[in-house]
């Protein structure tokens, strides 16, 4: 699979971020950069530093529910600062439309884990369907009843 320009820069971000943070731990989160349709596995990207050594733990949830990362791209700058992208691919439904991905940071660095979370309110793109019933109760010469379910 090929990188698109977005996934080739992620290491020159956490160097970005680096740099404007001062030195201060920061964790950001991304996902799609449009809105996506769901049944389509798409890459969530945590990255989080600095931090004076690699013994950190990235980790991402997506309701409570762990998802490996697939890819981490590790930083070191000039001082012996340490950051970290790591990237999850998620299969999104439907359902998860009121779901959260979030991404946890620990290091040995922190007091405690550094976290953010994303709606994914934010990221799908539901196509919404009807359903039409007719119920089977109804008399021809009756009012007829019908319910209308949007999904």
């Amino acid at each position: 699979m090929s990188s698109t320009p977005g996934q080739a820069l992620l290491p020159l971000l956490a160097t970005l971020l680096l740099g404007l943070t001062a030195g201060q731990p920061f964790i950001s989160l991304m996902g799609p950069s449009q809105r996506v349709i769901s049944e389509i596995s798409e890459p969530f990207n945590c990255t989080a530093g600095p931090f004076s050594s690699e013994d950190f733990k990235v980790t991402l949830f997506k309701s409570s529910v762990e998802h490996p990362a697939s890819a981490q791209y590790l930083v070191a700058d000039s001082k012996g600062t340490y950051s970290i992208t790591s990237k999850a691919w998620v299969t999104l439904t439907g359902e998860d439309i009121l779901s959260q991905i979030t991404c946890e940071v620990t290091h040995r660095d922190l007091d405690e884990p550094l976290w953010m979370t994303m709606n994914l309110s934010q990221v799908l793109y539901i196509v919404p369907s009807l359903n039409i019933t007719k119920s089977s109760k109804s008399h021809e010469h009756e009012r007829q009843r019908v319910n209308l379910t949007f999904m």
